[in-house]
This record gives structure tokens, sequence and C-alpha cells, in this order.
């Protein structure tokens, strides 16, 4: 499985390559290592004149942090708005699961070194992601709320992600259970297995521990953003699940999307926003409808409500 995710993404990043002057942005590619030029790399954009904030932005799993600027406008608009913008890749490069401890490490000294290399000091960040690098921005904000030494974001926003991984590992476990045929569904229960130390009911506090939300469970870390600025993007059309995927609405991160703000709002957070959009959901590079996507975040719309803080 991991054998043919690779040779996807070789194909997308051949594709990102030769696309590069009519769709891209300018970029710099700073290496951490030389020798390994296939994670933990940073992909720092056109700077502003005046910079007034920082956007990094997270992958999705399986997505070279390089090739976001090709899914959507958020860097270009970003950059318009005087936003220093880097996308980063982390210690597990496009494999990076983000919500884990490992790579909330990589995600928090990233930032770290980011801001020392530019001398950002006492400029603000801005923190999002899609999909499972939307899950991290998620963690890595909560982890913010827990130890004051990181770099606090002043709003975060998270593209359709998966928040609750015991919902996760169970839809993916029951798809599976189903006798559905799913290379991905099977590869992602093994990760969530690994990086969890076990099933839900083999370690579930490590569910409470590694998930940003958990909807079962009262102690969930949602309570640390209770006043904090969180955004989240989702398209949940579920004709479009059942017709091509074979998924109700347990399978899909629009439920965990959902309750997650709710809670929030339970817990009188005046900025905790939701955006659900409709028919907006397409695969630029392949051209392909997908409700689950980097394109369904509206660019000015999203830029807009992070400036707000």
């Amino acid at each position: 499985m991991k054998r043919n995710l690779l040779k996807l993404i070789a194909i997308v990043q051949l594709f990102s390559i030769f696309s590069f002057k009519a769709t891209s942005q300018d970029f710099k590619i700073f290496h951490h290592d030389a020798n390994d030029s296939s994670k933990n790399y940073w992909v720092v954009y056109e700077k502003p004149k005046t910079i007034k904030g920082v956007l990094v932005l997270l992958p999705s799993f399986g997505e070279p942090a390089f090739t976001i600027q090709n899914e959507t406008d958020i860097i270009k608009k970003a950059i318009n708005n005087g936003l220093f913008t880097v996308s980063i890749s982390l210690q597990d490069g496009p494999f990076s699961f983000c919500v884990d401890s490992i790579s909330q490490q990589s995600i928090s000294k990233a930032i770290s070194d980011i801001y020392k290399y530019y001398h950002l000091e006492n400029v603000k960040l801005y923190l999002g992601g899609f999909s499972i690098g939307g899950s991290g921005a998620i963690r890595y904000y909560e982890n913010c709320f827990e130890n004051p030494k990181l770099i606090k974001p002043s709003a975060v926003f998270a593209i359709d992600p998966p928040l609750d991984f015991v919902r996760f590992y169970s839809t993916l476990s029951k798809r599976l259970a189903d006798s559905i045929k799913s290379e991905e569904a099977e590869y992602l229960v093994k990760r969530i297995i690994y990086h969890f130390n076990g099933s839900p009911s083999d370690n579930y506090s490590s569910y409470i521990n590694n998930s940003p939300y958990i909807f079962k469970n009262k102690s969930s870390k949602i309570k640390l953003l209770k006043t904090a600025p969180v955004l989240l993007i989702t398209e949940p059309d579920i004709e479009w699940q059942l017709t091509n995927r074979n998924r109700d609405f347990y399978d899909i991160n629009a439920l965990d999307c959902v309750s997650f703000i709710k809670e929030l709002r339970l817990l009188n957070n005046q900025n905790a926003t939701l955006f659900i959009t409709s028919n907006k959901g397409y695969r630029r590079i392949s051209n392909t409808r997908n409700p689950h996507s980097w394109s369904i975040a509206d660019s000015d719309k999203t830029i807009a409500w992070l400036q707000q803080y």
C-alpha cells in the first residue's frame, strides 16, 4: 500500500513540476537534510513588502507540501494581504500523521525555526491545514494552551479535518468489516493503531491524549479552545459520497466538524466559526469532483476571517 501511495505521490510531484510556471507562486524549498529531499522541508513563498502576519500551512496525508499551491488560491491571497506564507513538510514527509506527538514536535520546531530564521518576533502567526493537516493544526493549537513556550497562533483554520479519531478508526474498521475493498482504509487503520498504540478498546487514553476532539468524552481537549478563534470548513455532499464512495454521514469528516463547533459554542466561544459549502470541492490537478478538497475553502473569506484576529 505504501509503495502504491509513493508511486501516486511521484506522479503528482512530476505533474506539479511541469505545471509550475502556469499555476504556481514563486517559491523556494529549504531542506533540513541535504541527503533526503522527501521530508523535513519548508516551502517559502514570495515575501510581502510589508509583513502583517505569518501563515503556516500543513498538507493532507500523502500530499507533498509544495503542491498545495496547485490546489488552492489561499497562498496567493495570503501574500496579497501581507501574510508571509510557508507550507511545511514534517518528519515523515507526506506520510506524517500530524496529530501524534512526534509530528507535533516537528510542527512546533518548524514554526520556531521559521520565526528565528526570518526574525519574525512579535509577528502574528496563523495556522491552517487540509484533512489530517487540519487535524494537526487544531491539535497544535490545543498544545499551545498547555505549553506557553510554543508560539501560539492568533487564529487557526482547518479544511474538512478528521478530529475524533475514535470515530475515524471505527468507521474505517466498519468499512473493512463490511467487506468494502479499500487499500486506503486498511492502511489508515494500521497507521492509527501504530500512532495510538492500539485500537480504542486497547488504549482509549491514547485517543483522548492525541485526538483533537472525541465526541463521547467529556474530558476532551476541546475545552482548551473555549475562547480561541477556530474556523472549520466542510462540504457534506452525502449524495456524492454515497454514490461515488459508498459512504454515509458517519464516514465523513463533516460529522466531526459540526460537532466540534457546536461544542465550542456551548462553551460560549464567540469565535468558533463553521463554513459549510456546496459544490465547491474539486481537485484541480486531476480535474475531478471531490468534496474533500482544498478548493472548498474560499480564499478571500478564509484570509479575511483570519485577519480579524
